[in-house]
């Protein structure tokens, strides 16, 4: 499910794709489809924002390369399937390339360092500016464990954790993108996964 933020055609605009999950080849081709669309206005500046090893011990794509498996941690292995992708996409020839560790300085780490106790004490129950973020983050778990509830407990929890994290660092680096490049428009791939959606909150102010 694709969601685009206040799309216009034939508009002179910058658009950034927010792109975190390279490896994940029908999300990032249909972005990659509709960068080059939007590029044939010659006018459009394109943007993709990418992970480059922002995330910690799991995320997204590390779970979506081990399905079945019982590794399911990240490896550098899977940072290199999406570096892969990314060469292989030739945005970086075509269409302007960062990623998120750019925007993610001391002051964000230090954020992180304080309220990563509430984090692990209860994930779930993690909010911030009003922003639940443990309940964002739960969304892709609630359909891989195929879940009735929100108790997560064990291998389950960590898991929640980590996303929970990785939402928030998405928030802060966002925050800081979004000040220096002012885009006119986002396009996230699937706003209810947990990067998407933290990303989602800054474009949207809530």
């Amino acid at each position: 499910m694709s969601i685009i933020l206040g799309f216009h055609y034939n508009v002179c605009m910058r658009i950034v794709f927010f792109s975190p999950n390279a490896a994940i080849t029908p999300h990032f081709s249909a972005e990659v489809r509709l960068a080059r669309i939007l590029s044939k206005n010659s006018k459009n500046e394109i943007i993709f924002l990418t992970c480059n090893s922002f995330y910690g011990s799991e995320c997204t794509v590390s779970r979506y390369l081990t399905q079945g498996k019982s590794l399911r941690k990240k490896t550098q292995e899977h940072c290199s399937t999406c570096s892969k992708a990314i060469k292989v996409s030739k945005i970086e020839k075509d269409f302007i390339k960062l990623n998120l560790t750019s925007y993610f300085g001391k002051k964000e780490a230090a954020i992180i360092s304080d309220y990563l106790p509430q984090i692990e004490e209860n994930p779930i129950q993690f909010v911030f500016n009003e922003i639940e973020f443990g309940k964002i983050s739960s969304y892709e778990l609630i359909l891989e464990f195929k879940k009735s509830n929100l108790v997560f407990e064990g291998n389950q929890k960590e898991t929640l954790i980590n996303f929970t994290e990785n939402a928030f660092r998405t928030y802060l680096a966002a925050h800081q993108f979004i000040k220096v490049w002012h885009p006119d428009r986002v396009v996230i791939f699937n706003a209810q996964y947990s990067q998407g959606a933290s990303f989602a909150a800054i474009v949207t102010g809530k």
